[in-house]
Parts: structure tokens; C-alpha cells; sequence
């Protein structure tokens, strides 16, 4: 019974942090705690991680644990060089430029993701089960949800961006305005649990085809409205400007575009200034 409870619960509380997270994380940054502008978001790290230890030590019973099984320590440092590698190539470079260092980091990481696939095939704990890769069902549903869940991700991201840069809204306010997203999410987690047993993969489809409609249809707002209103806030971002400056306006798509991949913008204690 109490396993079955905590199953159910275990969405919602992932829903909730979904929820909490983005409007703690814009207050912070609204706050700029120690003048530490966007960087102060990672002190909810610190202090739900210090509570989470504390916590642990104080509630989880004793245990010994089992002699027999071990934890692959090569395998889990190779996968975190990978992960430095890859990530600090990437943040690097596009920020940057494609100097050596990141093709170095980015070339680290891919060596290091390689030797971590073989010591996975010889370890005697591997953290990754090689046999589990050979189930098609796994490996599909692994494949997908990187997909699902970076796509998801990667149009949150470009949101928060087009609400900041172009609507000119705060972080605070960006992120109330995404919070029907994150609370969704919650309601969604919830509603799936319990229709997993009834529809199986089927739900999956269904789940697939409701995030397209929705994406869909804010494409098709962004195409109609724009940002909206007479006074289009898009004007005065720093994109506008700049076209302005140089004699060629762009359409709202092409200046969202700017706002969120161009690596060239500058940027002072975190929030984006022009250079033009």
C-alpha cells in the first residue's frame, strides 16, 4: 500500500517542483542576490541539497547494504568527464567561439563516452545493463524520450527568452507566465498514472499528438500576434534596435530567432544589452 502511495505521489512531486522551480528561480534572479544576477538561481541547489542531506541523515534507517554489490566507480568518472566535456564544448563555443579548447573538450568527452561504453560490456556492475539495449521497447522508449523531453525543453527555454528580450517582461514575470505549463504537468503526471494500465503504449500517441497540437497552435499565435498590441514591446529589444540601426527590419520570427541563438549578444551581470 505504501509503495502504491508513493508511486502516485512521485508525479506530483516532480510536478510541483516543475511548478515551484521556475518562479523561485525568476524571483531570485528578479532579487539579484549578491549582485549575482542570473547566477543566484543555482542557490536553490545548495539549500534544497543541504536540506535533502540533513534530512537523509536524520530519517533513512541504517543499513549495511549489500557486500556484493558494488558501484562501477571507473565507469561513473568516465561518464562524468563525458558530460564536462560535451557540456563545457558546447557552452564554450557557441559563446565564445570555436577556439581550440572546446574541440578539445568536445573531442575529451566523446573519447571518454567511448571508453565508457566498453567498461560497461566488462564491468562486473556496470551502471548501464548492456543485455537491456538489446530490448527494442527499451531502447525505442530511451530514444524518444531524450527527443520528447529535449524538445520540450529546448521551446520552454526559447520562451522564457522571447517573453525576456522581446515582450520585455522580467524574469519573475516570464516565469508566471510559463508556470500553466509547468502546472499542466502536474495535472498531466497525475491523469497518466492512471491511464498507463488501460491504454499502454497508446497513451504515449496520445501524448505525442496533444504536445503537437499544442505547439502547433502556439506557432500559429506567434505567426498571427506577433507580440502583440499597438506598443509591440519587440521594438524596443535589442534585435529591433540594432535592425533598425542598420536599415533592415526583421520579421518577428527571424528576430526571435536572433534573440535566442545567436551567440554574439553580450551580456553584463546577466541580463542582455545591445551592441550595436
Amino acid at each position: 500500500m505504501a509503495s502504491t502511495t508513493s508511486k502516485a505521489l512521485a508525479p506530483l512531486g516532480k510536478g510541483l517542483c516543475a511548478v515551484g522551480g521556475p518562479i523561485l528561480a525568476g524571483f531570485l534572479i528578479d532579487a539579484d542576490l549578491f549582485s549575482l544576477g542570473w547566477r543566484s538561481m543555482f542557490l536553490i541547489n545548495l539549500v534544497l541539497g543541504g536540506a535533502a542531506l540533513a534530512a537523509a541523515v536524520k530519517l533513512l534507517p541504517k543499513d549495511t547494504g549489500t557486500p556484493e554489490t558494488g558501484v562501477d566507480g571507473l565507469g561513473s568518472g568516465f561518464l562524468a568527464v563525458t558530460m564536462l566535456g560535451l557540456l563545457y564544448g558546447l557552452i564554450d563555443g557557441s559563446g565564445n567561439g570555436w577556439t581550440v579548447v572546446p574541440i578539445l573538450a568536445i573531442a575529451l568527452g566523446l573519447v571518454s563516452f567511448v571508453l565508457f561504453c566498453r567498461r560497461q560490456r566488462t564491468a562486473s556492475a556496470p551502471l548501464i545493463q548492456p543485455s537491456l539495449l538489446k530490448n527494442k521497447g527499451f531502447t525505442s522508449g530511451l530514444i524518444l524520450g531524450i527527443v520528447f523531453f529535449a524538445v520540450v525543453a529546448g521551446l520552454l527555454y526559447v520562451l522564457s527568452v522571447f517573453m525576456q528580450n522581446g515582450l520585455g517582461y522580467t524574469p519573475l514575470h516570464a516565469a508566471l507566465g510559463l508556470s500553466p505549463v509547468a502546472a499542466g504537468i502536474v495535472l498531466a503526471s497525475i491523469a497518466a498514472y492512471r491511464l498507463i494500465a488501460k491504454l499502454g503504449r497508446t497513451l504515449i500517441l496520445v501524448g505525442l499528438v496533444v504536445t503537437l497540437i499544442g505547439t502547433g497552435w502556439l506557432f500559429a499565435l506567434v505567426l498571427v500576434t506577433g507580440s502583440a498590441g499597438s506598443a509591440d514591446p519587440t521594438r524596443s529589444s535589442p534585435a529591433w534596435r540594432c535592425a533598425r540601426r542598420r536599415g533592415k527590419p526583421r520579421g518577428r520570427l527571424r528576430e526571435l530567432n536572433e534573440l535566442t541563438v545567436s551567440p554574439g549578444w553580450p551580456r553584463r551581470r546577466g541580463r542582455p544589452r545591445s551592441s550595436c
